[in-house]
């Protein structure tokens, strides 16, 4: 198996991971605080819960593009304009 292969395969299981855990987290039925009964922190798991949905497009799109720009950004101290060549991971 190739380290291509790997990425797409490990990339699904991290997929499934954060949709399911968002399911979880935005019905209220987390284990961890779910049967206690106690709404005090259930904002924060819905905000968690919408954070893991917006992560799944980069685990779709694979991370590199956004690294990309991520090390653009650490090197220039700004965003890459559109069509400005990032380097390569």
């Amino acid at each position: 198996m190739t380290p291509g292969r790997i990425d797409v395969a490990n990339r699904g299981l991290g997929r499934e991971w954060g949709l399911a855990i968002a399911a979880d987290w935005g019905a209220d039925t987390h284990p961890a605080w779910g049967s206690s009964g106690s709404t005090q922190f259930q904002g924060h798991y819905h905000d968690a819960a919408q954070g893991h949905l917006d992560f799944v497009p980069y685990i779709d799109d694979g991370p590199e593009q956004y690294l990309r720009g991520y090390v653009f950004w650490l090197d220039q101290r700004r965003a890459p304009r559109s069509g400005e060549a990032l380097t390569g991971l």
